[in-house]
């Protein structure tokens, strides 16, 4: 059953790809934004044609995608230490979750934290995630905080840098 409801998808790398084949399933389409698009070319080939958009990161494609769907689902995250933490953990999110609550479509906001996010925490990147659900839940009152362990799979990069 169709059901033309849209979902926003950012950072469409290794969980990303699952989440568009489940989503194609049932009948949803995806936007996905990425800051390469044309290296995210393979994203169209997890569903059916026409049900997958990719679109070129940036402030004013996030709030159009925003705006034309009903579900918005925040993937980004780096690992790698660098001052980039809190710009992508908490500011991102920030803007997303406004986005989100100035739309008339959008039901619910999805966003993937980490397992462990806590203010006072001795690591900058436990504490740029919980800046990052402080700001979402503010903000957005129909949002989830989804906090993984690691996640592992077929072609993550946590297990096969450990068999290689």
């Amino acid at each position: 059953m169709e059901n033309n409801r849209v979902v926003t998808i950012m950072g469409a790398g290794f969980i990303g790809r699952y989440i568009i084949k489940h989503l194609d399933k049932k009948g949803f389409r995806s936007i996905v934004l990425s800051r390469r698009p044309f290296s995210k070319n393979y994203i169209l080939t997890q569903a059916r044609t026409g049900y997958v958009d990719v679109l070129k990161f940036s402030q004013s494609e996030i709030k159009r995608s925003i705006e034309k769907s009903d579900y918005v689902i925040n993937l980004i995250g780096i690992l790698s230490p660098t001052s980039n933490f809190f710009k992508i953990h908490s500011e991102l999110p920030d803007l997303i979750s406004k986005f989100c609550a100035e739309s008339k479509n959008v039901k619910k906001f999805i966003h993937i934290s980490a397992i462990g996010a806590n203010k006072n925490s001795k690591s900058i990147y436990q504490r740029s995630k919980f800046s990052g659900e402080e700001r979402v839940l503010k903000n957005f009152n129909s949002s989830v905080i989804i906090r993984p362990s690691l996640v592992l799979g077929a072609e993550d990069l946590f297990s096969n840098l450990w068999g290689k």
